[in-house]
């Protein structure tokens, strides 16, 4: 009887980690992970963590390709940010809070995925073969503190190696483009 019961927590044990999968959660936690992190700094002004927005593989190939230091784009984005930031503690206080909802989230299909790899490779130097998965996802901010608010946002995430960043990504007849959100807070 011992023996059954030592082997039935072993299996539920097994089960309980394989379920969790990549990461403890599989692919739901770890964009619901990137799109924390985008609000915390974003919103909450975290601008000591602006260079987790993207891979080390972006910051190296934005010195190499701009022949500029990254201090110099992440200095740009930290003012963005606090500006941001200013404005929310005006309308919410000082100490507010922020949850974030992922309320849908659509993965890409492989056709989809394969044009972002190859787009990563050619405009951001991140080999087609690193692109993991993508999502486009809508997500709810909810600011709490001396009054209360939300915002929508329309999402795009993606997984290279084995995490995930916000991303943006479009595509036409003649091409496409690719860009971490972190870009983004300095292009206007």
């Amino acid at each position: 009887m011992k023996k059954t019961f030592a082997l039935l927590l072993v299996l539920v044990a097994l089960f309980s980690f394989v379920s969790c999968g990549n990461g403890g959660g599989g692919a739901e936690e770890g964009y619901k992970k990137a799109v924390e992190l985008l609000a915390e700094v974003e919103y909450g002004g975290a601008t000591d963590k602006l260079e987790s927005l993207a891979p080390e593989l972006f910051w190296d190939y934005y010195e190499k390709t701009y022949a500029m230091p990254r201090k110099s784009m992440l200095d740009e984005v930290a003012w963005a940010v606090e500006q941001t930031n200013t404005q929310l503690e005006e309308l919410y206080g000082a100490d507010f809070g922020m949850a974030v909802e992922i309320t849908q989230a659509t993965e890409a299909d492989a056709e989809l995925l394969s044009k972002i790899g190859a787009a990563f490779a050619e405009q951001k130097g991140i080999e087609a073969e690193k692109i993991k998965g993508a999502y486009t996802l809508k997500a709810k901010v909810t600011f709490n503190g001396s009054s209360t608010g939300e915002e929508e946002l329309d999402l795009q995430v993606v997984k290279i190696e084995d995490t995930w960043y916000c991303a943006e990504w479009y595509f036409y007849d003649e091409g496409g483009y690719v860009v971490f959100t972190v870009e983004t807070f300095v292009m206007g």
